[in-house]
């Protein structure tokens, strides 16, 4: 076997694989003292910022909290206005349709009050026409009846002036 002869800057595969590993491992070690929580005072400045991290968001926490609560009580609120509302809408809608039914009912009573008024006036003009024809009738009755009374009189026969009655008179 020959050996090859080594190029200056290359290392063997084996050698190379080997220090690639180390410069990951080494690499990994870096990237975790990175991420973790430095020593002494960092630490402790570190842990107060966390600290001021936790009480900023417990006090978001509480705040999204009591703002929920007051929403959930504006929601009820709205809610038994639209109830309310809804029940106010049904109350006015029986209302509209008993005032319908009153008018309706009304409207009936007035066309049959109507056709009374009508017949009754009918039955009246039949009523004055009859007693206008009467009351000509018994004006000309009475013409006739006046007519007759003033006739003079045949001479009266002397029974009838000595009786001192007059003869009784046909309406002729």
């Amino acid at each position: 076997m020959s050996k090859r002869p080594q190029r200056p800057g290359f290392l063997p595969q084996s050698r190379l694989l080997g220090h690639r590993a180390a410069q990951i491992v080494e690499r990994q070690r870096d990237l975790r003292f990175a991420h973790e929580p430095p020593h002494g005072v960092e630490r402790s400045h570190a842990l107060a910022e966390r600290e001021a991290q936790v009480e900023n968001l417990e006090e978001a926490h509480t705040a999204l909290t009591d703002q929920n609560r007051m929403l959930e009580h504006a929601v009820a609120a709205r809610e038994s206005a639209h109830y309310d509302a809804q029940q106010k809408i049904r109350e006015q809608s029986d209302l509209v349709e008993l005032l319908e039914k009153q008018l309706q009912a009304s409207r009936d009573a007035t066309e049959m009050q109507i056709e009374q008024l009508q017949r009754e006036r009918l039955e009246r003009s039949m009523a004055e026409g009859a007693l206008e024809a009467g009351r000509k009738d018994v004006a000309r009755l009475l013409r006739e009846l006046g007519a007759v009374q003033y006739r003079p009189l045949p001479a009266a026969t002397g029974a009838e002036a000595a009786a001192g009655q007059r003869p009784l008179r046909s309406a002729a």
